[in-house]
C-alpha cells in the first residue's frame, strides 16, 4: 500500500494551480496541462497519464473523469468538497496524481492512495480546513448549472434571471415546496397546500400564466413531470438542487407549456461516504391551531441509503410527513420514495432515477362555512383526496473533445381520486356542479440531443444544439366529456419538436445566445418559439458587473393536462374545441453584482412580458335546470372555458446576499402589475380592462439570516406576500347558503364579492447543534406569528404555530 506525502502534493498542487483553477470573476480559462518533462513521483495508479479535454465542468464531474480515465475508484465526501464548483478540465498525458492535485489545490484535500484500485480524498486536517460558506449563502456564478443553457455551463453567459436553492435549503424545510420556494426565489410565490388539499397552488411566477393552473414547467433530472400541481414535496435528503427560470425565456429549450418558466430538481448522484452511507431523521411536534381543542399532531421521518463509489453508485431515500386535524375531523399526509443510480466509465455517463409518491388529505366540514340546512343548499360534508405520482427514467451522455450527445428516455404520471377544486368563486362543499375530479395521465418522453463545442479564437467559443423530442401523454377521467367532449374516457396525443440553440463567448466578456423550436401538438398547428439574450462582464476578480437581457416566448395548450384533469364533475360538456392557446411572450433585462469574491452579491431584474388568450373557468346561470336527461328544474349555476384577453405583467425583482465567515444574510422583494389589457369578444365573466389579475401578489419579500459555527447552527427566515384581490369566500358561502338568487354570483355581479387582503407574514426559525459529525439535534419553529388564514383568501385554514424537535444521526 503507498502513500503519498502531504508535502510532496503541496508542491504538485502550487504548480498546477495555474492550469486548473476556481473562478472568481468569469470563466475559468482553460489551458492544457502537459508533463513537465521530470520522472513522475506519484504512486501506482496515480502516475497512470490521462489525457481529458473537457473545457469548463463542474468538480464532481472532472474528479470522476480523471478516475475513469485512470483506471481506479475515488471516495470522496460531499460534505467536503465543493462539488458543483466550476473548473477547467485540460491534460494531456498528465500524471492522474497531476490532475487530482490540481483540481484540489485550494481545498486542503490531499488524495490518499489505498490501493492500486482505489484511492480516497479525505477530509484535510482541521488546521488545514478552509472555512466554508453558510449552507444558505447564494450560490456563486462560477456554480455549474444545467437549466437555461444547451450544455451545462456557468451562470455568467446566461442572459436572463435564474436562482438556484440548495439541497440544505430544501432538507431545512423537510422537502415541502411551498416553504422551499417561496420568498426564497423572487418573484415566485406558492400559497400555502392547505391540510385538504394534495395540490400546489402557484400565486404568481412573475404575475399570472393562467387562472388557478399558473406553474412552472417542471422536471426531475429532465424528465418532464406530467402535472406540476401534484408535485408537493420531495425526498429531502435526495436533492442537490432546484434551478428556477421565471418567464418563457425558457420555452426554447423546454418547450411547451413552459410559458411561466422553468422548474429543474437535480438529484443528488453521489455514492456512500466512508463511514456515513445511511442517514436516519425523525421529527416529532405540535401546531397550534383555533379550530380544535388540543393542538394536532406534527411528524417528519426521512430515511437515507447510499452505496458504491464516484464511479458506479446508487441511494434510495425514503421520507414520511403527517399533520394531525387542524380542524375536527381533517388531516394530511405523505410518503416519497426516490432511487438514483449512477454510473461514470472513460467516455459516457449514465445516470436514471425512479421516484413514488403517495399523498392523502381527509376533509372535514369548514368550521368557517354557514350551516348545511339553510335553504336547502346541498354541502358536502367530508371526503377524502388521494394523489399517486410516480417518475422513472435515465440519461445517458457522451462527452467527447468537441462533441456531446446525449439521450434521455422517461415516464412521468399520476392518478387523482376525489380531489377537489375550490378556485372558482363558490366553495365545492356548497356547489353540487364542482363535485371532487378523479382521472390521470402519463407521459413518455424520449429526448435526443448532440452539441458541437466551437473554438472561435483566442479567449471565444461557442456551443451549437441540435435537439429533438418526441412525447405521447395519455390522460384520462371520471367524467367522459372533459377531454373530447365526445363521450370518450381517455384520450391520447403526442407531441414533437426540433430546436436548434447557439452561444458564444467573445473574449469571456461578452456572450450571445438565440434559437428557435418547432413544435406540433396532436389537433394543433406547428408553432414556432423564439429566444434570443445577451449577457456583458465587466470588471475585473474583486468586483464584477454583468449586464443581460433577453427575449422568450411560450405556449400552453387548451388541453394541457393539469386543467383536464382537475376539473370538477359536472353534468355539461367541457369542451376545450374553439379555444386560442395561452401564450406568453416579454423581455427581461437585469444587472448582477459581485463583489469580494461572492462575499457580496446584488441583482436586479425589470421585465415586461405579455399574456394572451389565458383561458377561465367562468360560472354562468345555466336556465335549463338541474341536468338530465330530460333536462327541467329549477335554474343553476355551471361552467365554461373562456379565453379572456390579454393580461400584462410588469414588474421588478431584486435579491441581495452577503455573509462574513459563519454568518450570512440574504433578501429577496419582487414587485408585479398584473392586470387585465383587453377582453376577448366573447367573454362573460367578471373582470374588466384595467382589473387587477386576483390572487396575484403585488409585492413578495423575504429576509433569511443564518449562523454555523462550531457544533452549532441557527436560522431565522420571514417571507411575506402583501396586497392582493381575490373573492370574499367567507361572504359567497354565506350568500349561497342562504338563498340569494342565483344571478348573484355570475358575470359581473361576481364583483361585489371582491375582497383586498392586506397580506401574510410567515416566519421560520431552527436552532441545530451537532455531537460531532454523525448525530445532530434540531428545534424549529414554522408560522411562529401564529396566522391561520387570509392566504390566498379568508376561508383556507392553514395549521397554526408548529414546532417540531428532531434528530438526525448517520452511519
Amino acid at each position: 500500500m503507498g502513500r503519498i506525502s502531504w508535502r510532496v502534493l503541496s508542491v504538485a498542487a502550487m504548480a498546477a494551480a495555474g492550469g486548473i483553477r476556481q473562478l472568481h470573476a468569469g470563466p475559468p480559462p482553460c489551458t492544457t496541462l502537459v508533463p513537465a518533462g521530470q520522472p513522475s513521483q506519484w504512486p501506482a495508479p496515480l502516475d497512470r497519464p490521462v489525457t481529458i479535454d473537457a473545457g469548463v465542468l463542474p468538480l464532481r464531474e472532472a474528479l470522476d473523469r480523471v478516475a475513469a480515465a485512470g483506471r481506479f475508484r475515488l471516495s470522496y465526501s460531499a460534505e467536503v468538497l465543493p462539488l458543483d464548483r466550476a473548473v477547467c478540465l485540460n491534460v494531456r498525458d498528465l500524471p492522474a496524481g497531476a490532475a487530482l492535485a490540481a483540481l484540489l489545490h485550494d481545498t486542503g484535500v490531499v488524495p490518499l492512495v489505498v490501493s492500486e484500485a482505489l484511492v480516497v480524498l479525505p477530509p484535510p486536517p482541521r488546521e488545514q480546513r478552509t472555512e466554508a460558506p453558510p449552507a444558505t449563502a447564494a450560490v456563486e456564478l462560477e456554480t455549474i448549472v444545467v437549466t437555461g443553457s444547451a450544455t451545462a455551463t456557468t451562470r455568467w453567459p446566461l442572459p436572463l434571471a435564474m436562482d438556484v436553492i440548495t439541497g440544505a435549503d430544501v432538507r431545512s424545510c423537510g422537502g415541502d415546496l411551498t416553504q422551499a420556494l417561496s420568498g426564497t426565489v423572487p418573484g415566485l410565490w406558492l400559497w400555502p397546500q392547505g391540510q385538504t388539499s394534495v395540490l400546489s397552488n402557484y400565486g404568481s411566477i412573475r404575475g399570472t400564466s393562467s387562472f388557478g393552473l399558473s406553474y412552472p414547467k417542471v422536471f426531475i433530472d429532465g424528465i418532464e413531470v406530467a402535472n406540476p400541481l401534484v408535485l408537493t414535496g420531495l425526498a429531502p435528503e435526495g436533492v442537490d438542487r432546484i434551478e428556477v427560470i421565471r418567464g418563457p425565456q425558457g420555452a426554447t429549450l423546454y418547450g411547451a407549456e413552459a410559458i411561466s418558466g422553468v422548474m429543474n430538481i437535480v438529484t443528488r448522484q453521489e455514492g456512500g461516504e466512508p463511514g456515513t452511507r445511511f442517514r436516519l431523521e425523525s421529527a416529532v411536534g405540535a401546531a397550534h391551531t383555533a379550530y380544535a381543542s388540543d393542538p394536532a399532531l406534527a411528524t417528519r421521518h426521512a430515511l437515507s441509503a447510499r452505496f458504491g463509489d464516484n464511479l458506479t453508485s446508487g441511494a434510495v431515500h425514503l421520507a414520511g410527513r403527517y399533520a394531525g386535524p387542524v380542524i375536527p375531523g381533517a388531516s394530511h399526509g405523505a410518503v416519497t420514495g426516490q432511487g438514483t443510480f449512477r454510473h461514470v466509465g472513460a467516455g459516457t455517463i449514465l445516470q436514471g432515477i425512479g421516484r413514488l409518491s403517495y399523498e392523502r388529505a381527509e376533509d372535514a366540514p369548514s368550521p368557517l362555512l354557514p350551516d348545511s340546512g339553510v335553504a336547502g343548499r346541498r354541502r358536502r360534508t367530508s371526503g377524502i383526496e388521494e394523489a399517486l405520482g410516480y417518475t422513472v427514467g435515465a440519461t445517458l451522455r457522451v462527452p467527447r473533445q468537441r462533441w456531446t450527445h446525449s439521450m434521455m428516455a422517461g415516464v412521468d404520471g399520476y392518478s387523482l381520486a376525489g380531489v377537489t377544486v375550490d378556485r372558482s368563486p363558490l366553495p365545492s362543499a356548497l356547489d353540487s356542479a364542482l363535485a371532487a375530479a378523479a382521472g390521470g395521465a402519463v407521459r413518455g418522453t424520449v429526448r435526443l440531443g448532440t452539441t458541437r463545442h466551437l473554438a472561435l479564437g483566442a479567449g471565444s467559443a461557442g456551443d451549437v444544439m441540435l435537439t429533438g423530442e418526441h412525447s405521447v401523454l395519455r390522460q384520462w377521467s371520471d367524467t367522459a366529456t372533459l377531454l373530447t367532449g365526445r363521450g370518450s374516457a381517455s384520450s391520447t396525443r403526442s407531441n414533437s419538436s426540433v430546436a436548434l440553440t447557439g452561444s458564444a463567448g467573445w473574449r469571456e466578456r461578452v456572450f450571445l445566445s438565440g434559437g428557435g423550436r418547432v413544435e406540433r401538438t396532436t389537433g394543433n398547428d406547428p408553432v414556432v418559439v423564439p429566444t434570443a439574450g445577451v449577457a456583458v462582464l465587466v470588471g475585473g476578480e474583486q468586483a464584477t458587473l454583468k449586464l443581460r437581457g433577453a427575449y422568450g416566448k411560450g405556449v400552453r395548450w387548451p388541453t394541457a393536462t393539469a386543467r383536464l384533469s382537475l376539473l370538477p364533475r359536472q353534468p355539461q360538456v367541457v369542451s376545450t374545441a374553439g379555444l386560442d392557446p395561452e401564450e406568453q411572450r416579454g423581455v427581461e433585462a437585469g444587472a448582477d453584482l459581485f463583489l469580494w469574491r461572492g462575499r457580496v452579491t446584488l441583482s436586479l431584474t425589470r421585465f415586461d412580458q405579455v399574456a394572451s388568450g389565458l383561458i377561465q373557468r367562468v360560472a354562468a346561470l345555466d336556465s335549463s335546470g338541474g341536468g338530465g336527461p330530460g333536462g327541467g328544474g329549477p335554474p343553476r349555476v355551471s361552467y365554461t372555458l373562456e379565453n379572456v384577453g390579454e393580461i400584462t405583467n410588469r414588474g421588478w425583482e431584486a435579491s441581495a446576499n452577503a455573509s462574513h465567515g459563519p454568518f450570512s444574510l440574504t433578501a429577496t422583494w419582487s414587485q408585479v402589475e398584473s392586470r387585465v389589457r383587453t377582453l376577448a369578444p366573447r367573454y362573460g365573466g367578471d373582470l374588466q380592462p384595467g382589473d387587477r389579475m386576483l390572487e396575484v401578489p403585488r409585492q413578495t419579500m423575504s429576509l433569511t439570516g443564518r449562523w454555523g459555527g462550531g457544533p452549532w447552527s441557527a436560522a431565522v427566515s420571514a417571507a411575506r406576500a402583501a396586497d392582493w384581490v381575490g373573492y370574499d369566500r367567507v361572504a359567497l358561502a354565506r350568500d349561497f347558503a342562504s338563498g340569494a338568487p342565483l344571478r348573484d354570483f355570475v358575470g359581473l355581479r361576481l364583483r361585489d364579492y371582491w375582497k383586498r387582503y392586506d397580506g401574510t407574514t410567515r416566519l421560520r426559525a431552527s436552532v441545530s447543534r451537532g455531537f460531532g459529525e454523525r448525530v445532530a439535534v434540531t428545534v424549529s419553529g414554522e408560522n411562529l406569528l401564529d396566522e391561520q388564514r387570509g392566504e390566498p383568501d379568508n376561508l383556507t385554514v392553514v395549521p397554526g404555530r408548529t414546532v417540531l424537535l428532531s434528530a438526525r444521526v448517520s452511519w
